[in-house]
């Protein structure tokens, strides 16, 4: 979204409505969302307001009788016409007057706790950097910091995305980043000696050499064919190899029938892709599952993406056109049902 930063508190990690009154409100008068979706995130917070705390209504009568009645003209001449309610900063119902202008903090005994949280997180659209602290905060605070309830949450929140489109494809990879790296502080072999202080010496031992625990020294923009780092030339003179595994590529239906040659030279370069830019996969996520493993482990072609080869897949590719989560690709088992012609295709790169 094209919210102006004064219109954002990043450094506020509560979920506070009248934060999110506030936003959402922005969007809608810039036209980013629409009315129907305004009337419905209207109506929500309306009854947030009243089941939450519904002593803040002012009902007729009650002192500031002037105000009330001003304020109750003043809404009625505008009610039934979306962009001038959404002018007001109260509201009535039932002759009860409430104000969207008062802070209510929601926290996961709210009602629809994961709707609240996704719009309060897709404000971070413009601030990706304070993502990670807004989402330590929340686990702090709400998740009693057990990361195996957040993180399930946080999918799940990610796999609705995928339908809603509530949040940008980059807060949900700066999300999905955040889950694995913490999911590799929580296997620690510190981590896992505090939580059971009998374990022996040789279980250490054994953690301490697992993979598994190996972190990447930076991140990477996309993959770094190790071919390329020796020459720069390498991509021009292995044109036709180059052109004869993006034919066999779509000739067995991994990915589509694309113009592909910049796309697919961009993607091993190192640099950094733009959504643009990434190869659209056609086969299962097994097989991009497969077809990465074979790259970093068994033919060693690409720099060792370590914990970032998951992040890095999702920068260069996409699934049928649509953005990947790193689940998809991580949890999916590699098929070895075409490791062979997969493996004799990439074995020319």
């Amino acid at each position: 979204m094209t919210i102006p930063d004064e219109m954002v508190n990043h450094h506020y990690y509560e979920i506070d409505l009248r934060d999110i009154w506030q936003y959402e409100r922005e969007a809608f008068f810039k036209q980013e969302i629409s009315y129907e979706y305004a009337d419905y995130l209207q109506s929500k917070i309306r009854k947030l307001i009243i089941d939450e705390d519904p002593k803040r209504g002012h009902k007729k009568g009650q002192p500031n009788e002037y105000t009330y009645s001003k304020y109750y003209k003043r809404f009625y001449e505008k009610k039934g016409l979306i962009e001038k309610e959404f002018m007001l900063d109260f509201f009535f119902d039932h002759e009860t007057l409430y104000s969207y202008d008062k802070t209510l903090i929601i926290n996961r005994k709210t009602s629809n706790y994961d709707y609240w949280f996704t719009l309060k997180l897709r404000q971070y659209d413009s601030n990706l950097l304070e993502i990670d602290n807004f989402l330590n905060y929340q686990i702090k605070s709400c998740f009693d910091n057990n990361y195996a309830s957040f993180s399930r949450f946080l999918k799940l929140l990610v796999r609705q995305n995928s339908q809603d489109k509530h949040i940008s494809s980059e807060v949900i990879f700066t999300v999905e980043e955040w889950i694995l790296i913490n999911s590799k502080k929580e296997e620690s072999p510190i981590n896992v000696l505090n939580s059971n202080p009998d374990v022996t010496e040789k279980k250490r031992i054994e953690r301490k050499s697992n993979k598994n625990f190996i972190r990447s020294a930076r991140k990477f923009d996309s993959f770094e064919l190790i071919e390329f780092k020796k020459n720069t030339d390498y991509f021009t003179k292995n044109a036709s190899n180059i052109s004869e595994i993006i034919s066999q590529l779509k000739k067995n239906k991994f990915i589509y029938d694309e113009p592909y040659w910049d796309r697919f030279v961009k993607i091993f370069s190192g640099e950094k892709i733009v959504p643009s830019e990434r190869i659209n996969w056609k086969a299962s996520f097994q097989e991009l599952n497969l077809f990465v493993s074979l790259l970093e482990y068994d033919l060693k072609k690409i720099e060792p993406l370590k914990n970032e080869i998951w992040v890095t897949t999702l920068k260069c590719f996409t699934k049928d056109g649509a953005d990947i989560s790193i689940t998809q690709v991580r949890d999916a088992n590699s098929s070895k049902k075409r490791k062979k012609l997969l493996l004799s295709i990439l074995e020319k790169l």
